[in-house]
């Protein structure tokens, strides 16, 4: 893991609070005077109060001094209530907006890293910086105003105690070394515990998104897996309270031992002043000053301390989430070269692996897709199809060899940019909680009202809009809206159809979105979408070689190889494989 150090964090926190919210940043320097004024008034207040009465002064003045003095202090407590609720306050919209930032580099992320386990454990490490009141993105004003505090605090509080006792001089700073080094320690092992339990609430959380998907609900409840999830997560949940317990005990230690040097320093500090009363050397009013003063100068010295390893604690918090920016900024979005005029596509002993392993899914293939043509990619599940359409669409980048669209490498092209010249249907869709006519068009940014009429016709839509209450303007997803509807498996399909023709992208792909249909119907819903897509570059997938026979051309892929390419009645001819699993497919149908 990337390490940046206390400093350079704490920077990057300063400046993105200069950036963001000048008010906070503002907030920091102007409550440490405040803080630091307070608890001297408070030891002055009792003071002036015994030296007026002992010193017979005058009622008149003596009243007003008092009361001046309590007024200053009424203002300054009034004051340090205030800054802290705008700190606290402004702190935690400055995490709102680092959560924000955090989920935008998700989403945009490179979808190949996203099949990485080191990305989800990326994430899950990078939200210990965003959840929760005590985050550190939330908490770094409060912390940066604390230490800021503690720091000026001793040093005008230092000439007070001065002169008092060596002795308590020395617990003062025994006990500021003690919370400074076990403050380090904490920080350690925080980070070696983390480390090695990383997988485990990654596990914890897939475990509860799964149990509560009403996408799963059915299967869950049909096959009694309630018990599994439940006990899953028990074992987990308590293999995580196993790790928080140590961690929650060598802190508890630490504030024991804090607690200890307290309990010696304030025992010290009673008796020496009382000593100092006893032999004449100070009276009661300066006895009723000095203690506030001394437990001040010692609490600011214990806070120091804290304060440190809070900066400590919370700096590796942040290389978790500035570690998962880098990751999710290292893309190839930036701009390219200008887009293709011609769509031609070639592929050029492309092999490829997923990020972390070492086996290879495709394997030296190479492949010509002129503009226009109609290609059939089809073969067992698992063969390689849904891949090699990933690297086609720059989704997936190759392990070897250099894909060329246009005649340029798809490397020398801005993703963003590249990206729209593809129209695909995938098996499992998205369905956001949104409108159907903001669904079909929000993609091509453009709301065209004959050319969406001509999409959900085209499409077969049409029917099922004209059945809905508010129409195209009728929202999806039920979970989310009251007046929401869901529609069924077949429905979400030709709504994705739609928005796919609505987009008019140059270059076509079904990626076996009819997988759950009938093989007839999925013919059918093939034959339908080729002659609604002419003059455009069709891919289309399958698994099922009876709906891809009117395509031009026909790639076979096995164990990650193109083993066989050829028209459908050329396969056919040549008796090969295809030939082979086409003619067991069409024993389980009729008509084919």
């Amino acid at each position: 893991m990337k390490k940046r150090g206390v400093l350079r964090n704490w920077g990057y926190l300063l400046k993105n609070i200069a950036e963001t919210d000048k008010l906070l940043f503002l907030l920091i320097f102007a409550c440490v005077p405040i803080a630091i004024l307070m608890p001297y008034l408070q030891a002055f207040l009792p003071r002036a109060v015994i030296e007026g009465l002992q010193n017979k002064t005058e009622l008149q003045s003596y009243l007003l001094k008092i009361l001046l003095i309590a007024m200053a202090l009424a203002v300054t407590v009034l004051l340090e209530q205030t800054v802290k609720w705008l700190l606290e306050m402004n702190g935690q919209d400055q995490r709102g907006r680092f959560s924000k930032e955090l989920r935008k580099h998700a989403i945009k992320v490179d979808y190949e890293k996203m099949a990485a386990v080191s990305f989800a454990q990326s994430f899950d490490l990078s939200i210990g910086a965003i959840a929760g009141d005590i985050a550190i993105t939330g908490q770094s004003a409060n912390i940066t105003a604390n230490f800021l505090t503690s720091l000026l605090g001793i040093i005008a509080f230092a000439p007070l105690i001065i002169n008092i006792q060596q002795i308590l001089i020395l617990i003062i700073f025994i006990s500021f070394l003690t919370n400074y080094f076990y403050g380090i320690f904490l920080t350690n092992y925080d980070e070696k515990i983390t480390e090695q339990n990383k997988g485990v609430n990654r596990k914890l959380h897939y475990i509860a998104y799964k149990s509560i998907n009403y996408k799963y609900a059915k299967d869950i409840r049909l096959y009694k897996m309630s018990d599994w999830f439940f006990k899953s997560y028990q074992t987990y949940n308590n293999e995580r309270r196993r790790w928080e317990r140590k961690l929650s005990g060598k802190r508890f230690l630490g504030d024991l031992i804090a607690g200890l040097f307290v309990f010696i320093r304030d025992g010290l500090a009673y008796f020496y002043l009382i000593t100092q009363i006893f032999t004449g050397k100070i009276g009661i009013a300066q006895f009723v000053f000095l203690f506030p003063i001394i437990t001040s100068f010692s609490d600011w010295l214990i806070s120091l301390s804290t304060q440190i390893t809070e900066l400590r604690t919370g700096s590796l918090k942040l290389d978790y989430l500035r570690n998962f920016f880098d990751m999710c900024n290292d893309n190839r979005k930036s701009k390219g070269a200008p887009l293709p005029v011609s769509f031609n596509i070639e592929l050029k002993n492309v092999s490829y692996k997923y990020p972390e392993s070492d086996k290879l899914i495709l394997k030296d293939i190479n492949l010509n897709i002129k503009q226009n043509e109609k290609i059939a990619i089809v073969g067992v599940n698992g063969a390689g199809k849904t891949t090699l359409i990933n690297l086609i669409m720059n989704l997936f980048f190759p392990t070897q060899g250099d894909i060329f669209i246009g005649g340029k490498n798809t490397k020398d092209y801005s993703q963003d940019e590249l990206l729209p010249i593809f129209g695909a249907v995938f098996q499992e869709t998205f369905i956001p909680p949104e409108t159907i006519k903001n669904i079909i068009c929000a993609s091509s940014g453009s709301h065209d009202e004959m050319k969406f009429q001509k999409a959900v016709k085209d499409s077969g839509f049409e029917k099922t809009i004209l059945e809905l209450p508010q129409k195209e303007n009728t929202y999806l997803v039920k979970s989310t809206r009251k007046e929401a509807v869901d529609l069924s498996g077949g429905q979400n399909q030709r709504l994705m159809l739609a928005r796919v023709l609505y987009r008019d992208a140059p270059i076509l792909i079904l990626d076996e979105p009819t997988a759950a249909l009938d093989p007839i119907a999925e013919s059918e819903i093939y034959e339908h979408y080729n002659k609604m897509t002419q003059n455009k570059t069709s891919i289309f997938i399958s698994h099922r070689l009876a709906s891809t026979r009117f395509c031009d051309r026909i790639i076979l892929i096995e164990d990650g190889k193109i083993i066989e390419e050829g028209t459908h009645e050329s396969l056919m001819a040549k008796g090969g494989k295809y030939a082979e699993m086409f003619n067991i497919q069409s024993t389980y149908y009729t008509g084919k």
